[in-house]
C-alpha cells in the first residue's frame, strides 16, 4: 500500500513539472508575445508614447475676430500728414493682420483735434487720435519740459529718435492711460507775422501771438503776449486783427491758408513741437494677443513713417503754398536772435525743472539728461 501511495505522489509531481515547462509561468514569453528584441518592435517601442505626447500638445489658437479702429486726425484726407504718416502705418497694420484690423478715418478735425484728441479717446468717441501731450498743461510735466524751446537736437528726426529713450528714462502717466503708438515732431515752428521777419526779440515786443501749451511761457518770455486760439481760427483772428501773428508751423500755415493773411515766417531752430498718436488702452487690452503683437510691431513702422513725414512736411507745404501763388516768405532765424531766445528758454527750463523737483519729480535729472543726450542723436 505504501508503495502505491508513493507512486501516486511521484506521478503528481511529474505532472506539475510538465505543466510548468509548457508555459504556465510568466518568466518566459510565449511564441505569440514579442520580446524587446524581436522583429515585431522594428525599433519603434516608444512610438506610441511619442504620438501620445504630440496629441497632448495644445493646438495653436487661431484668432479670427475682426477690429475696425476709428482714427481721428486734424489734417484733411488726402494731405501731406495723412499720405505720409497715417496711411502707411494703417496699411502696415492691415497687412500684418491679413485684413483682420482695418480703419475708419475721421479727418479735418471732424471728431477731435489737437488738445481734444485724448479726451475723445477717454469718452470712447474715437479709438486712435492725433494730439499733443504738451497741450495738457500740468498733466504731463516731463513732456512739458521736453517741449520747451531749449532742446539742442540737431534735426527733427534726431528728436523723434530721442523720444523713446527719454520716455523710458522718465516714464509718465500717459503710457498707463493710453497705448502710445508714437511721439514725434512734425516740423519746425516759426514766427508767422503779417509784415516782417523776426530779426531780434525786440521785433516781438507787445505783439499778440497765438501760442499753446508749454510754448505759452516761452512766447511771453520773448516780450510778446501769448494767447490761445484754436488752429482753425488763426486765419480769421489775424485777418480781423484780433492777433498779430502766431508761433505756428509751416505745415499748419499751409493747411489753414494762413499764408493769405500773414506773409512772413521766421523758423525757430530749437523748438520741437511734439505731437503724438495714441490708442485707447482699454481697446488694446481687450484685443487678442495676436492683434496686440501686430500693434506692437507697427510702432517701428510708425516711427519710420514719422521720420519720413518730418523730412518732407515743411518742403512739401512750402511747395504747395508756392503753387497757390501766395506771397509768403520764409527765413531761418539768425544766430544772434536764436541765442537771445535760447537764454530765455534755458531759464524757463531751469524754472520748470525746479518746479518738478518741488513736486517730488526728477526735473533736474530730466533736464540734465536732455542737455547731455539731445545733441547725440
Amino acid at each position: 500500500m505504501s508503495k502505491k501511495i508513493i507512486a501516486i505522489i511521484l506521478a503528481v509531481v511529474m505532472l506539475v513539472a510538465v505543466l510548468a515547462a509548457c508555459g504556465g509561468g510568466n518568466s518566459t514569453p510565449s511564441n505569440n508575445t514579442p520580446s524587446n528584441n524581436t522583429p515585431a518592435d522594428n525599433g519603434k517601442k516608444d512610438e506610441g508614447k511619442k504620438d501620445e505626447g504630440k496629441d497632448s500638445e495644445p493646438a495653436k489658437e487661431e484668432y479670427t475676430e475682426k477690429y475696425v479702429v476709428r482714427v481721428g486726425i486734424m489734417d484733411p484726407k488726402p494731405s501731406i500728414y495723412y499720405d505720409t504718416l497715417i496711411e502707411p502705418w494703417e496699411k502696415a497694420v492691415t497687412e500684418y493682420s491679413n485684413g483682420r484690423i482695418t480703419f475708419e478715418d475721421y479727418a479735418s478735425g471732424a471728431i477731435c483735434g489737437m488738445g481734444s484728441g485724448l479726451d475723445a479717446i477717454r469718452t470712447g468717441t474715437i479709438d486712435v487720435a492725433q494730439d499733443a501731450f504738451a497741450f495738457y498743461t500740468g498733466v504731463y510735466p516731463y513732456c512739458e519740459l521736453v517741449n520747451m524751446c531749449g532742446v539742442r537736437c540737431k534735426s527733427l528726426q534726431a528728436f523723434n529718435n530721442m523720444m523713446p529713450d527719454y520716455t523710458k528714462a522718465f516714464p509718465e502717466s500717459m503710457d498707463e492711460e493710453f497705448y502710445v503708438l508714437g511721439r514725434y515732431v512734425p516740423c519746425y515752428m516759426a514766427w508767422i507775422l503779417t509784415d516782417k521777419f523776426v530779426e531780434s526779440m525786440s521785433d516781438l515786443k507787445g505783439l499778440t501771438i497765438r501760442a499753446t501749451g508749454s510754448a505759452m511761457s516761452f512766447v511771453n518770455g520773448t516780450g510778446a503776449v501769448g494767447t490761445m486760439v484754436a488752429s482753425p481760427d488763426i486765419f480769421e483772428s489775424i485777418k480781423l486783427h484780433v492777433i498779430d501773428g502766431a508761433f505756428f508751423s509751416i505745415g499748419g500755415t499751409n493747411t489753414f491758408g494762413i499764408y493769405e493773411v500773414a506773409h512772413y515766417a521766421t523758423t525757430h531752430p530749437y523748438y520741437f513741437p511734439e505731437n503724438s498718436v495714441s490708442m485707447s488702452r482699454e481697446l488694446y487690452n481687450s484685443m487678442d494677443p495676436e492683434a496686440q503683437a501686430i500693434f506692437d510691431k507697427s510702432r517701428d513702422d510708425f516711427r519710420e513713417a514719422a521720420n519720413n513725414y518730418s523730412a518732407c512736411a515743411d518742403p512739401d507745404a512750402l511747395k504747395m503754398i508756392e503753387e497757390a501763388g501766395a506771397e509768403f516768405y520764409v527765413e531761418e532765424m539768425n544766430e544772434k536772435c536764436a541765442a537771445e531766445m535760447l537764454e530765455v528758454a534755458d531759464q524757463l527750463m531751469k524754472e520748470k525743472a525746479a518746479e518738478m523737483d518741488a513736486a517730488g519729480l526728477d526735473g533736474t535729472g530730466a533736464l540734465e539728461w536732455l542737455n547731455v543726450n539731445a545733441p547725440k542723436y
